[in-house]
């Protein structure tokens, strides 16, 4: 009797646990999420997701991130506008012989880095300043002409330009070759330049662009540039336009397939999407009814005339066992900063029970093995002691003179004696009644004919998990 009180002392310690709620688990169960908010978390809103809820929470205001404005496509000239910080270059051309600014060695002179001034002007030799701001540089090479010709008459102008900055725009990252790159005209359009930077880096989960522009910055997805082109909008000079990854988030914890934070891996996350990239639930462990979205609103959402939830702190509750609940958890959205927290089945707690007694009457059935060691017969006594991983085999064998068992061939037709060892330990003697060789502890629960396949027990009446083999 003295064996069964390790054992009974585990076995309840496993009830009273049990009972107290402190079984070793990774996650509640969906009542007590509910209990604990009906009863200490006023400040709690709960809502259950359905076909009727769908409409209402449409209208609540976002959370988790700025919503950007986008400019939609608008059609430019075909040609470039001289702005101040652009560069000219003149060759004035004269093949008269009494010119005013060739020699006859040298037919042309070149005028360069000429800077377009603040005021729009530039210098140009006996013309002094002239006024090129918002030309093209076709009509900016006439105005040169025209005037240069009253003095010369056969001059004749050559015009080139360089965009300054107010006629560029910067690519800055998300791309293979980022940098500053001239407006070839006035209907330059953002598919454009990302295709000038090389495309964007195909490593960026759902790429974000963002337009900086006179102060204030738009936003918009990749996709949905790829998707309409009425959103490839036109580029101003002076403009900066950055890619990036996506950082908006959702964390899952709980019984999920993985408990992780996650980006958004498209614009428009609902919950089934959600439930798809964190692998699912955890089968065995989850319960499909006891699907929690945790989320909180900022204080603004509360006001007065503010279409809202009832709290800042809300818990959306999803069931995917029925039609109403699957159809509403795909038009469900998902907004950045959401938890989404599978509960546990309540079957999860009897299988810890189980799991805990089992691994109950192992400790017991090692705790026995070890004090057989030290009380067994005088061959166990000399061999060396034995690891606590090491396996009982239940070695069975004739009644009388077997000998050692591995190797023995000889059959006896008298009821089989049986002993018992350690991996570690030499064969014993096989000889009955067992109880002459001190393993006294085990007993057969059952002869079965052929001797194969047999089970033994422990001092505590629990089964060794040990293998028998037949001799």
């Amino acid at each position: 009797m003295k064996n069964f009180r390790p054992l009974a002392i585990v076995m309840a310690c496993v009830v009273i646990a049990a009972g107290c709620g402190s079984l070793p688990r990774g996650s509640v169960e969906r009542n007590e999420m509910l209990n604990s908010v009906d009863e200490g978390l006023p400040d709690v809103a709960v809502y259950p997701v359905n076909r009727a809820f769908l409409p209402i929470v449409e209208t609540w205001p976002q959370t988790g991130g700025r919503p950007y404005s986008w400019i939609k496509r608008q059609r430019g000239p075909s040609h470039r506008i001289i702005a101040p910080g652009d560069t000219l270059a003149l060759n004035i051309w004269d093949s008269g012989d009494n010119s005013l600014l060739t020699t006859p060695e040298q037919r042309v002179v070149p005028l360069t880095e000429l800077l377009v001034s603040s005021s729009g002007t530039v210098f140009v030799p006996y013309l002094d300043e002239v006024y090129v701001l918002g030309q093209t540089p076709q009509a900016a090479r006439q105005q040169i002409q025209d005037r240069l010709g009253e003095l010369i008459p056969s001059a004749q102008v050559q015009l080139s330009m360089v965009s300054g900055r107010r006629n560029s725009v910067s690519l800055v990252g998300g791309v293979r070759m980022p940098g500053t790159y001239p407006l070839p005209d006035q209907d330059f359009t953002l598919l454009g330049l990302l295709s000038q930077g090389g495309g964007i880096d195909a490593g960026l989960s759902n790429p974000q662009i963002r337009l900086q522009r006179g102060g204030a910055v738009y936003g918009i997805s990749a996709g949905r540039i790829y998707a309409d082109p009425g959103l490839d909008t036109t580029l101003h000079g002076g403009d900066k336009i950055i890619v990036e990854e996506d950082k908006r988030y959702f964390l899952s914890l709980g019984a999920a397939g993985s408990q992780a934070p996650f980006t958004f891996a498209r614009d428009n996350m609902s919950a089934l999407d959600a439930m798809s990239e964190i692998g699912g639930i955890s089968i065995g462990r989850a319960d499909p009814q006891g699907i929690l979205i945790f989320r909180e609103y900022d204080s603004t959402a509360l006001t007065a005339g503010q279409r809202g939830p009832r709290q800042q702190r809300v818990m959306f509750t999803l069931d995917l066992t029925n039609a109403d609940g699957l159809f509403s958890a795909r038009n469900f959205p998902i907004q950045s900063g959401d938890l989404v927290y599978v509960s546990e089945s309540p079957l999860t707690k009897i299988q810890t029970i189980f799991r805990l007694i089992g691994e109950a009457f192992g400790a017991a059935a090692t705790a026995n093995s070890i004090w057989l060691t030290r009380t067994g017969s005088s061959a166990a006594k000399r061999s060396a002691p034995c690891p606590r991983s090491i396996r009982l085999f239940c070695v069975v064998g004739p009644a009388h003179g077997c000998g050692r068992c591995p190797g023995m061939r000889s059959r006896n037709n008298s009821r089989p004696g049986w002993a018992v060892r350690f991996l570690c330990f030499r064969p014993v003697h096989s000889v009955y009644p067992p109880a002459r060789v001190g393993w006294h502890l085990l007993r057969p629960r059952s002869w079965p004919d052929p001797i194969s396949g047999l089970s033994c027990w422990n001092s505590c009446g629990i089964s060794a998990s040990i293998r028998a083999i037949s001799c």
